[in-house]
């Protein structure tokens, strides 16, 4: 399993720190990936993703990286390519 853990978040209604985290476990024996996400050790909700859908996942959270970093790095250095011309 593997764990993505955002940067501590407060909530806005109490000023307790959350502690969210995302977690990805690859089950192919069931063909699926599932995504849950916790609130300091409490699952909160999972997901499960068909594994033939998880090269959509990637592409779309690569493409939103990619512009993302584009839009910074176009507001630092006027004129540099564009991340997705590197990467064909």
């Amino acid at each position: 399993m593997h764990r993505i853990c955002p940067p501590r978040v407060r909530s806005s209604s109490t000023p307790v720190v959350v502690h969210a985290a995302l977690r990805v476990s690859w089950h192919a024996e069931a063909g699926v990936v599932v995504l849950s996400l916790w609130r300091d050790r409490t699952c909160a909700g999972t997901f499960r993703l068909g594994i033939d859908e998880v090269p959509d996942l990637v592409d779309m959270l690569r493409a939103g990286l990619a512009r993302t970093y584009d839009d910074a790095r176009a507001s630092l250095v006027p004129g540099m390519r564009d991340a997705e011309d590197l990467v064909s």
